[in-house]
């Protein structure tokens, strides 16, 4: 089976050269709404005839319904792409031919193609012959033409039907999901609240088990945190100086296993004699000794120039004899190194710390480490405790001036503090406060709706690890109302139940549900998707 895709300028006869020019036997027209070919009964007849003549079954293929029907006139099979409707040829009345003898139209040209030979004409007639042959088609059949009609008029009415159907029961699906899984509600309920105000004196102790309402006691925590920073301050004295260069040298001991000590002062001499002494006593560790072979031991430590100025502020020194062992087999095998040289050598006149200067440092350094201490307790503090106005004690623990300058004329100040304040927890406070409310209003199961606190420190005895607080507290006490249980409880109801549920919560001032969209008429069963909103 072969298919022809019709074009809409195509002409019968340019369709029926196609059509006698393949081999296969089965042929399908697809034929497009508004074509020449498929806008006249005449022109399926005459393409119905040609494939005929040939040995070939014709079927037409189109979603426009009057060409199925001109096909059916036509005695064509035909379909509907999309519908799947079929038209069978057991009800079509042929076309008339010619009787044998007679002789073809006037008009006419022979079409040669493959598979039709060369003494095959195929007629094409003229356009007033078209017309006229369709009329008499028609004519022939005006029954069968009513038909299809009326017929296709039920299909487009059953059709129609069937949208409206569709439709219906979609927008029905629609209305029905939107309520079941977007659906939402909203409970408004206001209760019986009245305002409510305390002051008092409350005990915080390190050493309190729980909470005490009778003794006002709650159990504290004594934070503590240590904070030390080195800072630069700059030098306003100028005076003469003498400073000695600076270094580490790194000792070797390739000589035994045995360790050796080197007191402090030891000299160490560069090639071009100048000499470098310990800062402290250092022992080298033995050499590794195995199968005759050694292996150096090494040990680092501090030395400073034996002479003051910028001549011993030198670079890489790749080694440096002990004098104290020349003449011996140990001066060979002790020596040292400095990869990373030596500064610091200067004489001459320098910038220096006053002692004006090394007192507004320290006062300096003692408000950064007190800022500092502030802002890492702020940020590190449990969110749960409430720490008391002015409970902070912040104690600087120690401050070191380096009075030598850099050549930027800065000296060194370092200090180191510690802040220590007691806490309490929100919570157990909270829950002695409502149990006073209780008793001042004669009755249960109250809670607050809104509370304020300010606990400000009156003592605080930091060996006994116990402060004395005074508490303000102001806010509004309601009965006890749980949003998330209310929601539970809720969830899934019908709206009648949700309204006699909100009318039996203990307290109720005022309460109303509403339900969206509006035909709603079921709580969520979700309870993400119920909101309670309380007054």
């Amino acid at each position: 089976m072969r298919k022809i895709i019709v074009t809409k300028t195509e002409t019968a006869s340019s369709v029926a050269h196609k059509v006698l020019g393949i081999m296969d036997r089965e042929v399908v027209l697809v034929i497009p709404k508004q074509s020449k070919v498929g806008s006249s009964l005449n022109n399926l007849h005459l393409l119905h005839r040609e494939a005929e003549k040939a040995g070939k079954h014709l079927i037409v293929e189109s979603v426009d319904e009057e060409v199925l029907a001109f096909a059916k006139l036509a005695g064509i099979a035909s379909s509907h792409p999309f519908l799947g409707r079929a038209s069978g040829l057991q009800d079509i009345v042929p076309r008339a031919r010619n009787a044998p003898g007679e002789e073809p139209p006037r008009h006419f040209r022979a079409v040669k193609s493959k598979g039709v030979s060369p003494s095959e004409e195929v007629s094409l007639e003229s356009e007033e012959e078209n017309a006229e042959q369709e009329e008499v088609a028609i004519a022939r059949a005006p029954s069968r033409a009513r038909t299809a009609e009326a017929r296709a008029r039920v299909r487009h009415r059953m059709r129609a039907a069937f949208l409206a159907v569709l439709v219906a029961a979609l927008l029905f699906a629609g209305v029905w999901a939107t309520g079941a899984f977007f659906g939402t509600a909203t409970v408004s309920v206001r209760l019986q609240a009245a305002p409510w105000e305390y002051q008092g004196v409350f005990i915080a102790d390190a050493a309190a088990p729980a909470a005490d309402p009778a003794q006002r006691m709650l159990p504290a925590e004594i934070f503590s945190l240590n904070r030390n920073l080195t800072q630069q301050f700059p030098a306003t004295g100028t005076a003469r100086v003498e400073e000695y260069a600076k270094g580490t040298v790194v000792i070797y001991n390739s000589y035994s296993s045995t360790p050796q000590t080197l007191v402090a002062t030891t000299r160490f001499i560069t090639q071009d004699g100048k000499v470098f002494r310990l800062v402290d006593r250092v022992v080298v560790p033995g050499a590794l000794v195995r199968g005759g072979a050694i292996t150096p031991a090494t040990t680092t430590a501090a030395v400073v120039a034996d002479k003051p100025g910028a001549e011993y502020n030198l670079a890489s020194i790749a080694k440096l004899t002990i004098p104290a062992f020349r003449g011996s087999p140990k001066f060979n095998g002790f020596y040292g190194a400095m990869p990373g040289g030596t500064r610091g050598g200067y004489v001459g006149a320098k910038k220096v710390a006053t002692a004006k200067d090394i007192e507004a440092a320290k006062v300096r350094i003692a408000e950064v480490l007190n800022a500092s201490l502030d802002t890492l307790f702020e940020a590190t503090k449990p969110e749960e405790f409430m720490i008391p106005d002015g409970a902070r004690a912040i104690a600087v623990k120690k401050v070191a001036v380096s009075e030598a300058t850099d050549t930027g004329g800065n000296f060194n100040v370092f200090g180191e503090a510690t802040l220590t304040a007691p806490g309490f927890r929100r919570d157990d406070l909270t829950r002695m406060l409502v149990g006073y409310a209780e008793a001042d209003r004669g009755s249960k199961n109250l809670m607050f709706r809104t509370l304020s606190l300010e606990a400000k420190m009156e003592k605080f005895d930091a060996p006994a690890r116990r402060a004395t607080v005074t508490v303000s507290a102001r806010g509004v006490v309601a009965p006890v109302f749980s949003e998330e249980d209310f929601k539970a409880s809720i969830a899934g109801l019908d709206v009648r139940a949700a309204q006699a549920a909100i009318g039996r919560i203990q307290g109720l001032a005022e309460g109303k549900i509403s339900l969206w969209p509006f035909w709603v008429q079921d709580v969520p069963s979700d309870a993400g998707r119920i909101t309670v909103a309380v007054e």
